[in-house]
């Protein structure tokens, strides 16, 4: 456990690291899959349905990015300022 205190406390702020947990999502007003799936939407739309958004989600085993993520499921925001 030490070990690990260590190195989570010796990242810097230009280490090339992201913490995304696995927050799950929602649909409607019910919460699911908190801790088993992680989704983060992007600032693209799909642009043949308007309706969609590009997302990047992912589970314990696999990430992937998804172009027809209902925008009416809520996933997390990440905000990311790009490096100067």
């Amino acid at each position: 456990m030490k070990a690990d205190d260590e190195k989570a406390s010796s990242y810097k702020v230009d280490d090339a690291h992201i913490f995304l947990p696995a927050a799950g999502f929602r649909i409607d007003t019910g919460l699911s899959y908190v801790g088993a799936y992680g989704g983060y939407w992007s600032s693209a739309l799909n642009d043949e349905f308007p309706t969609a958004g590009w997302s990047f989600y992912f589970n314990s085993d696999k990430a992937y990015s998804y172009d027809a993520g209902f925008r009416c499921y809520g996933q997390s925001v990440r905000p990311v300022v790009a490096p100067k």
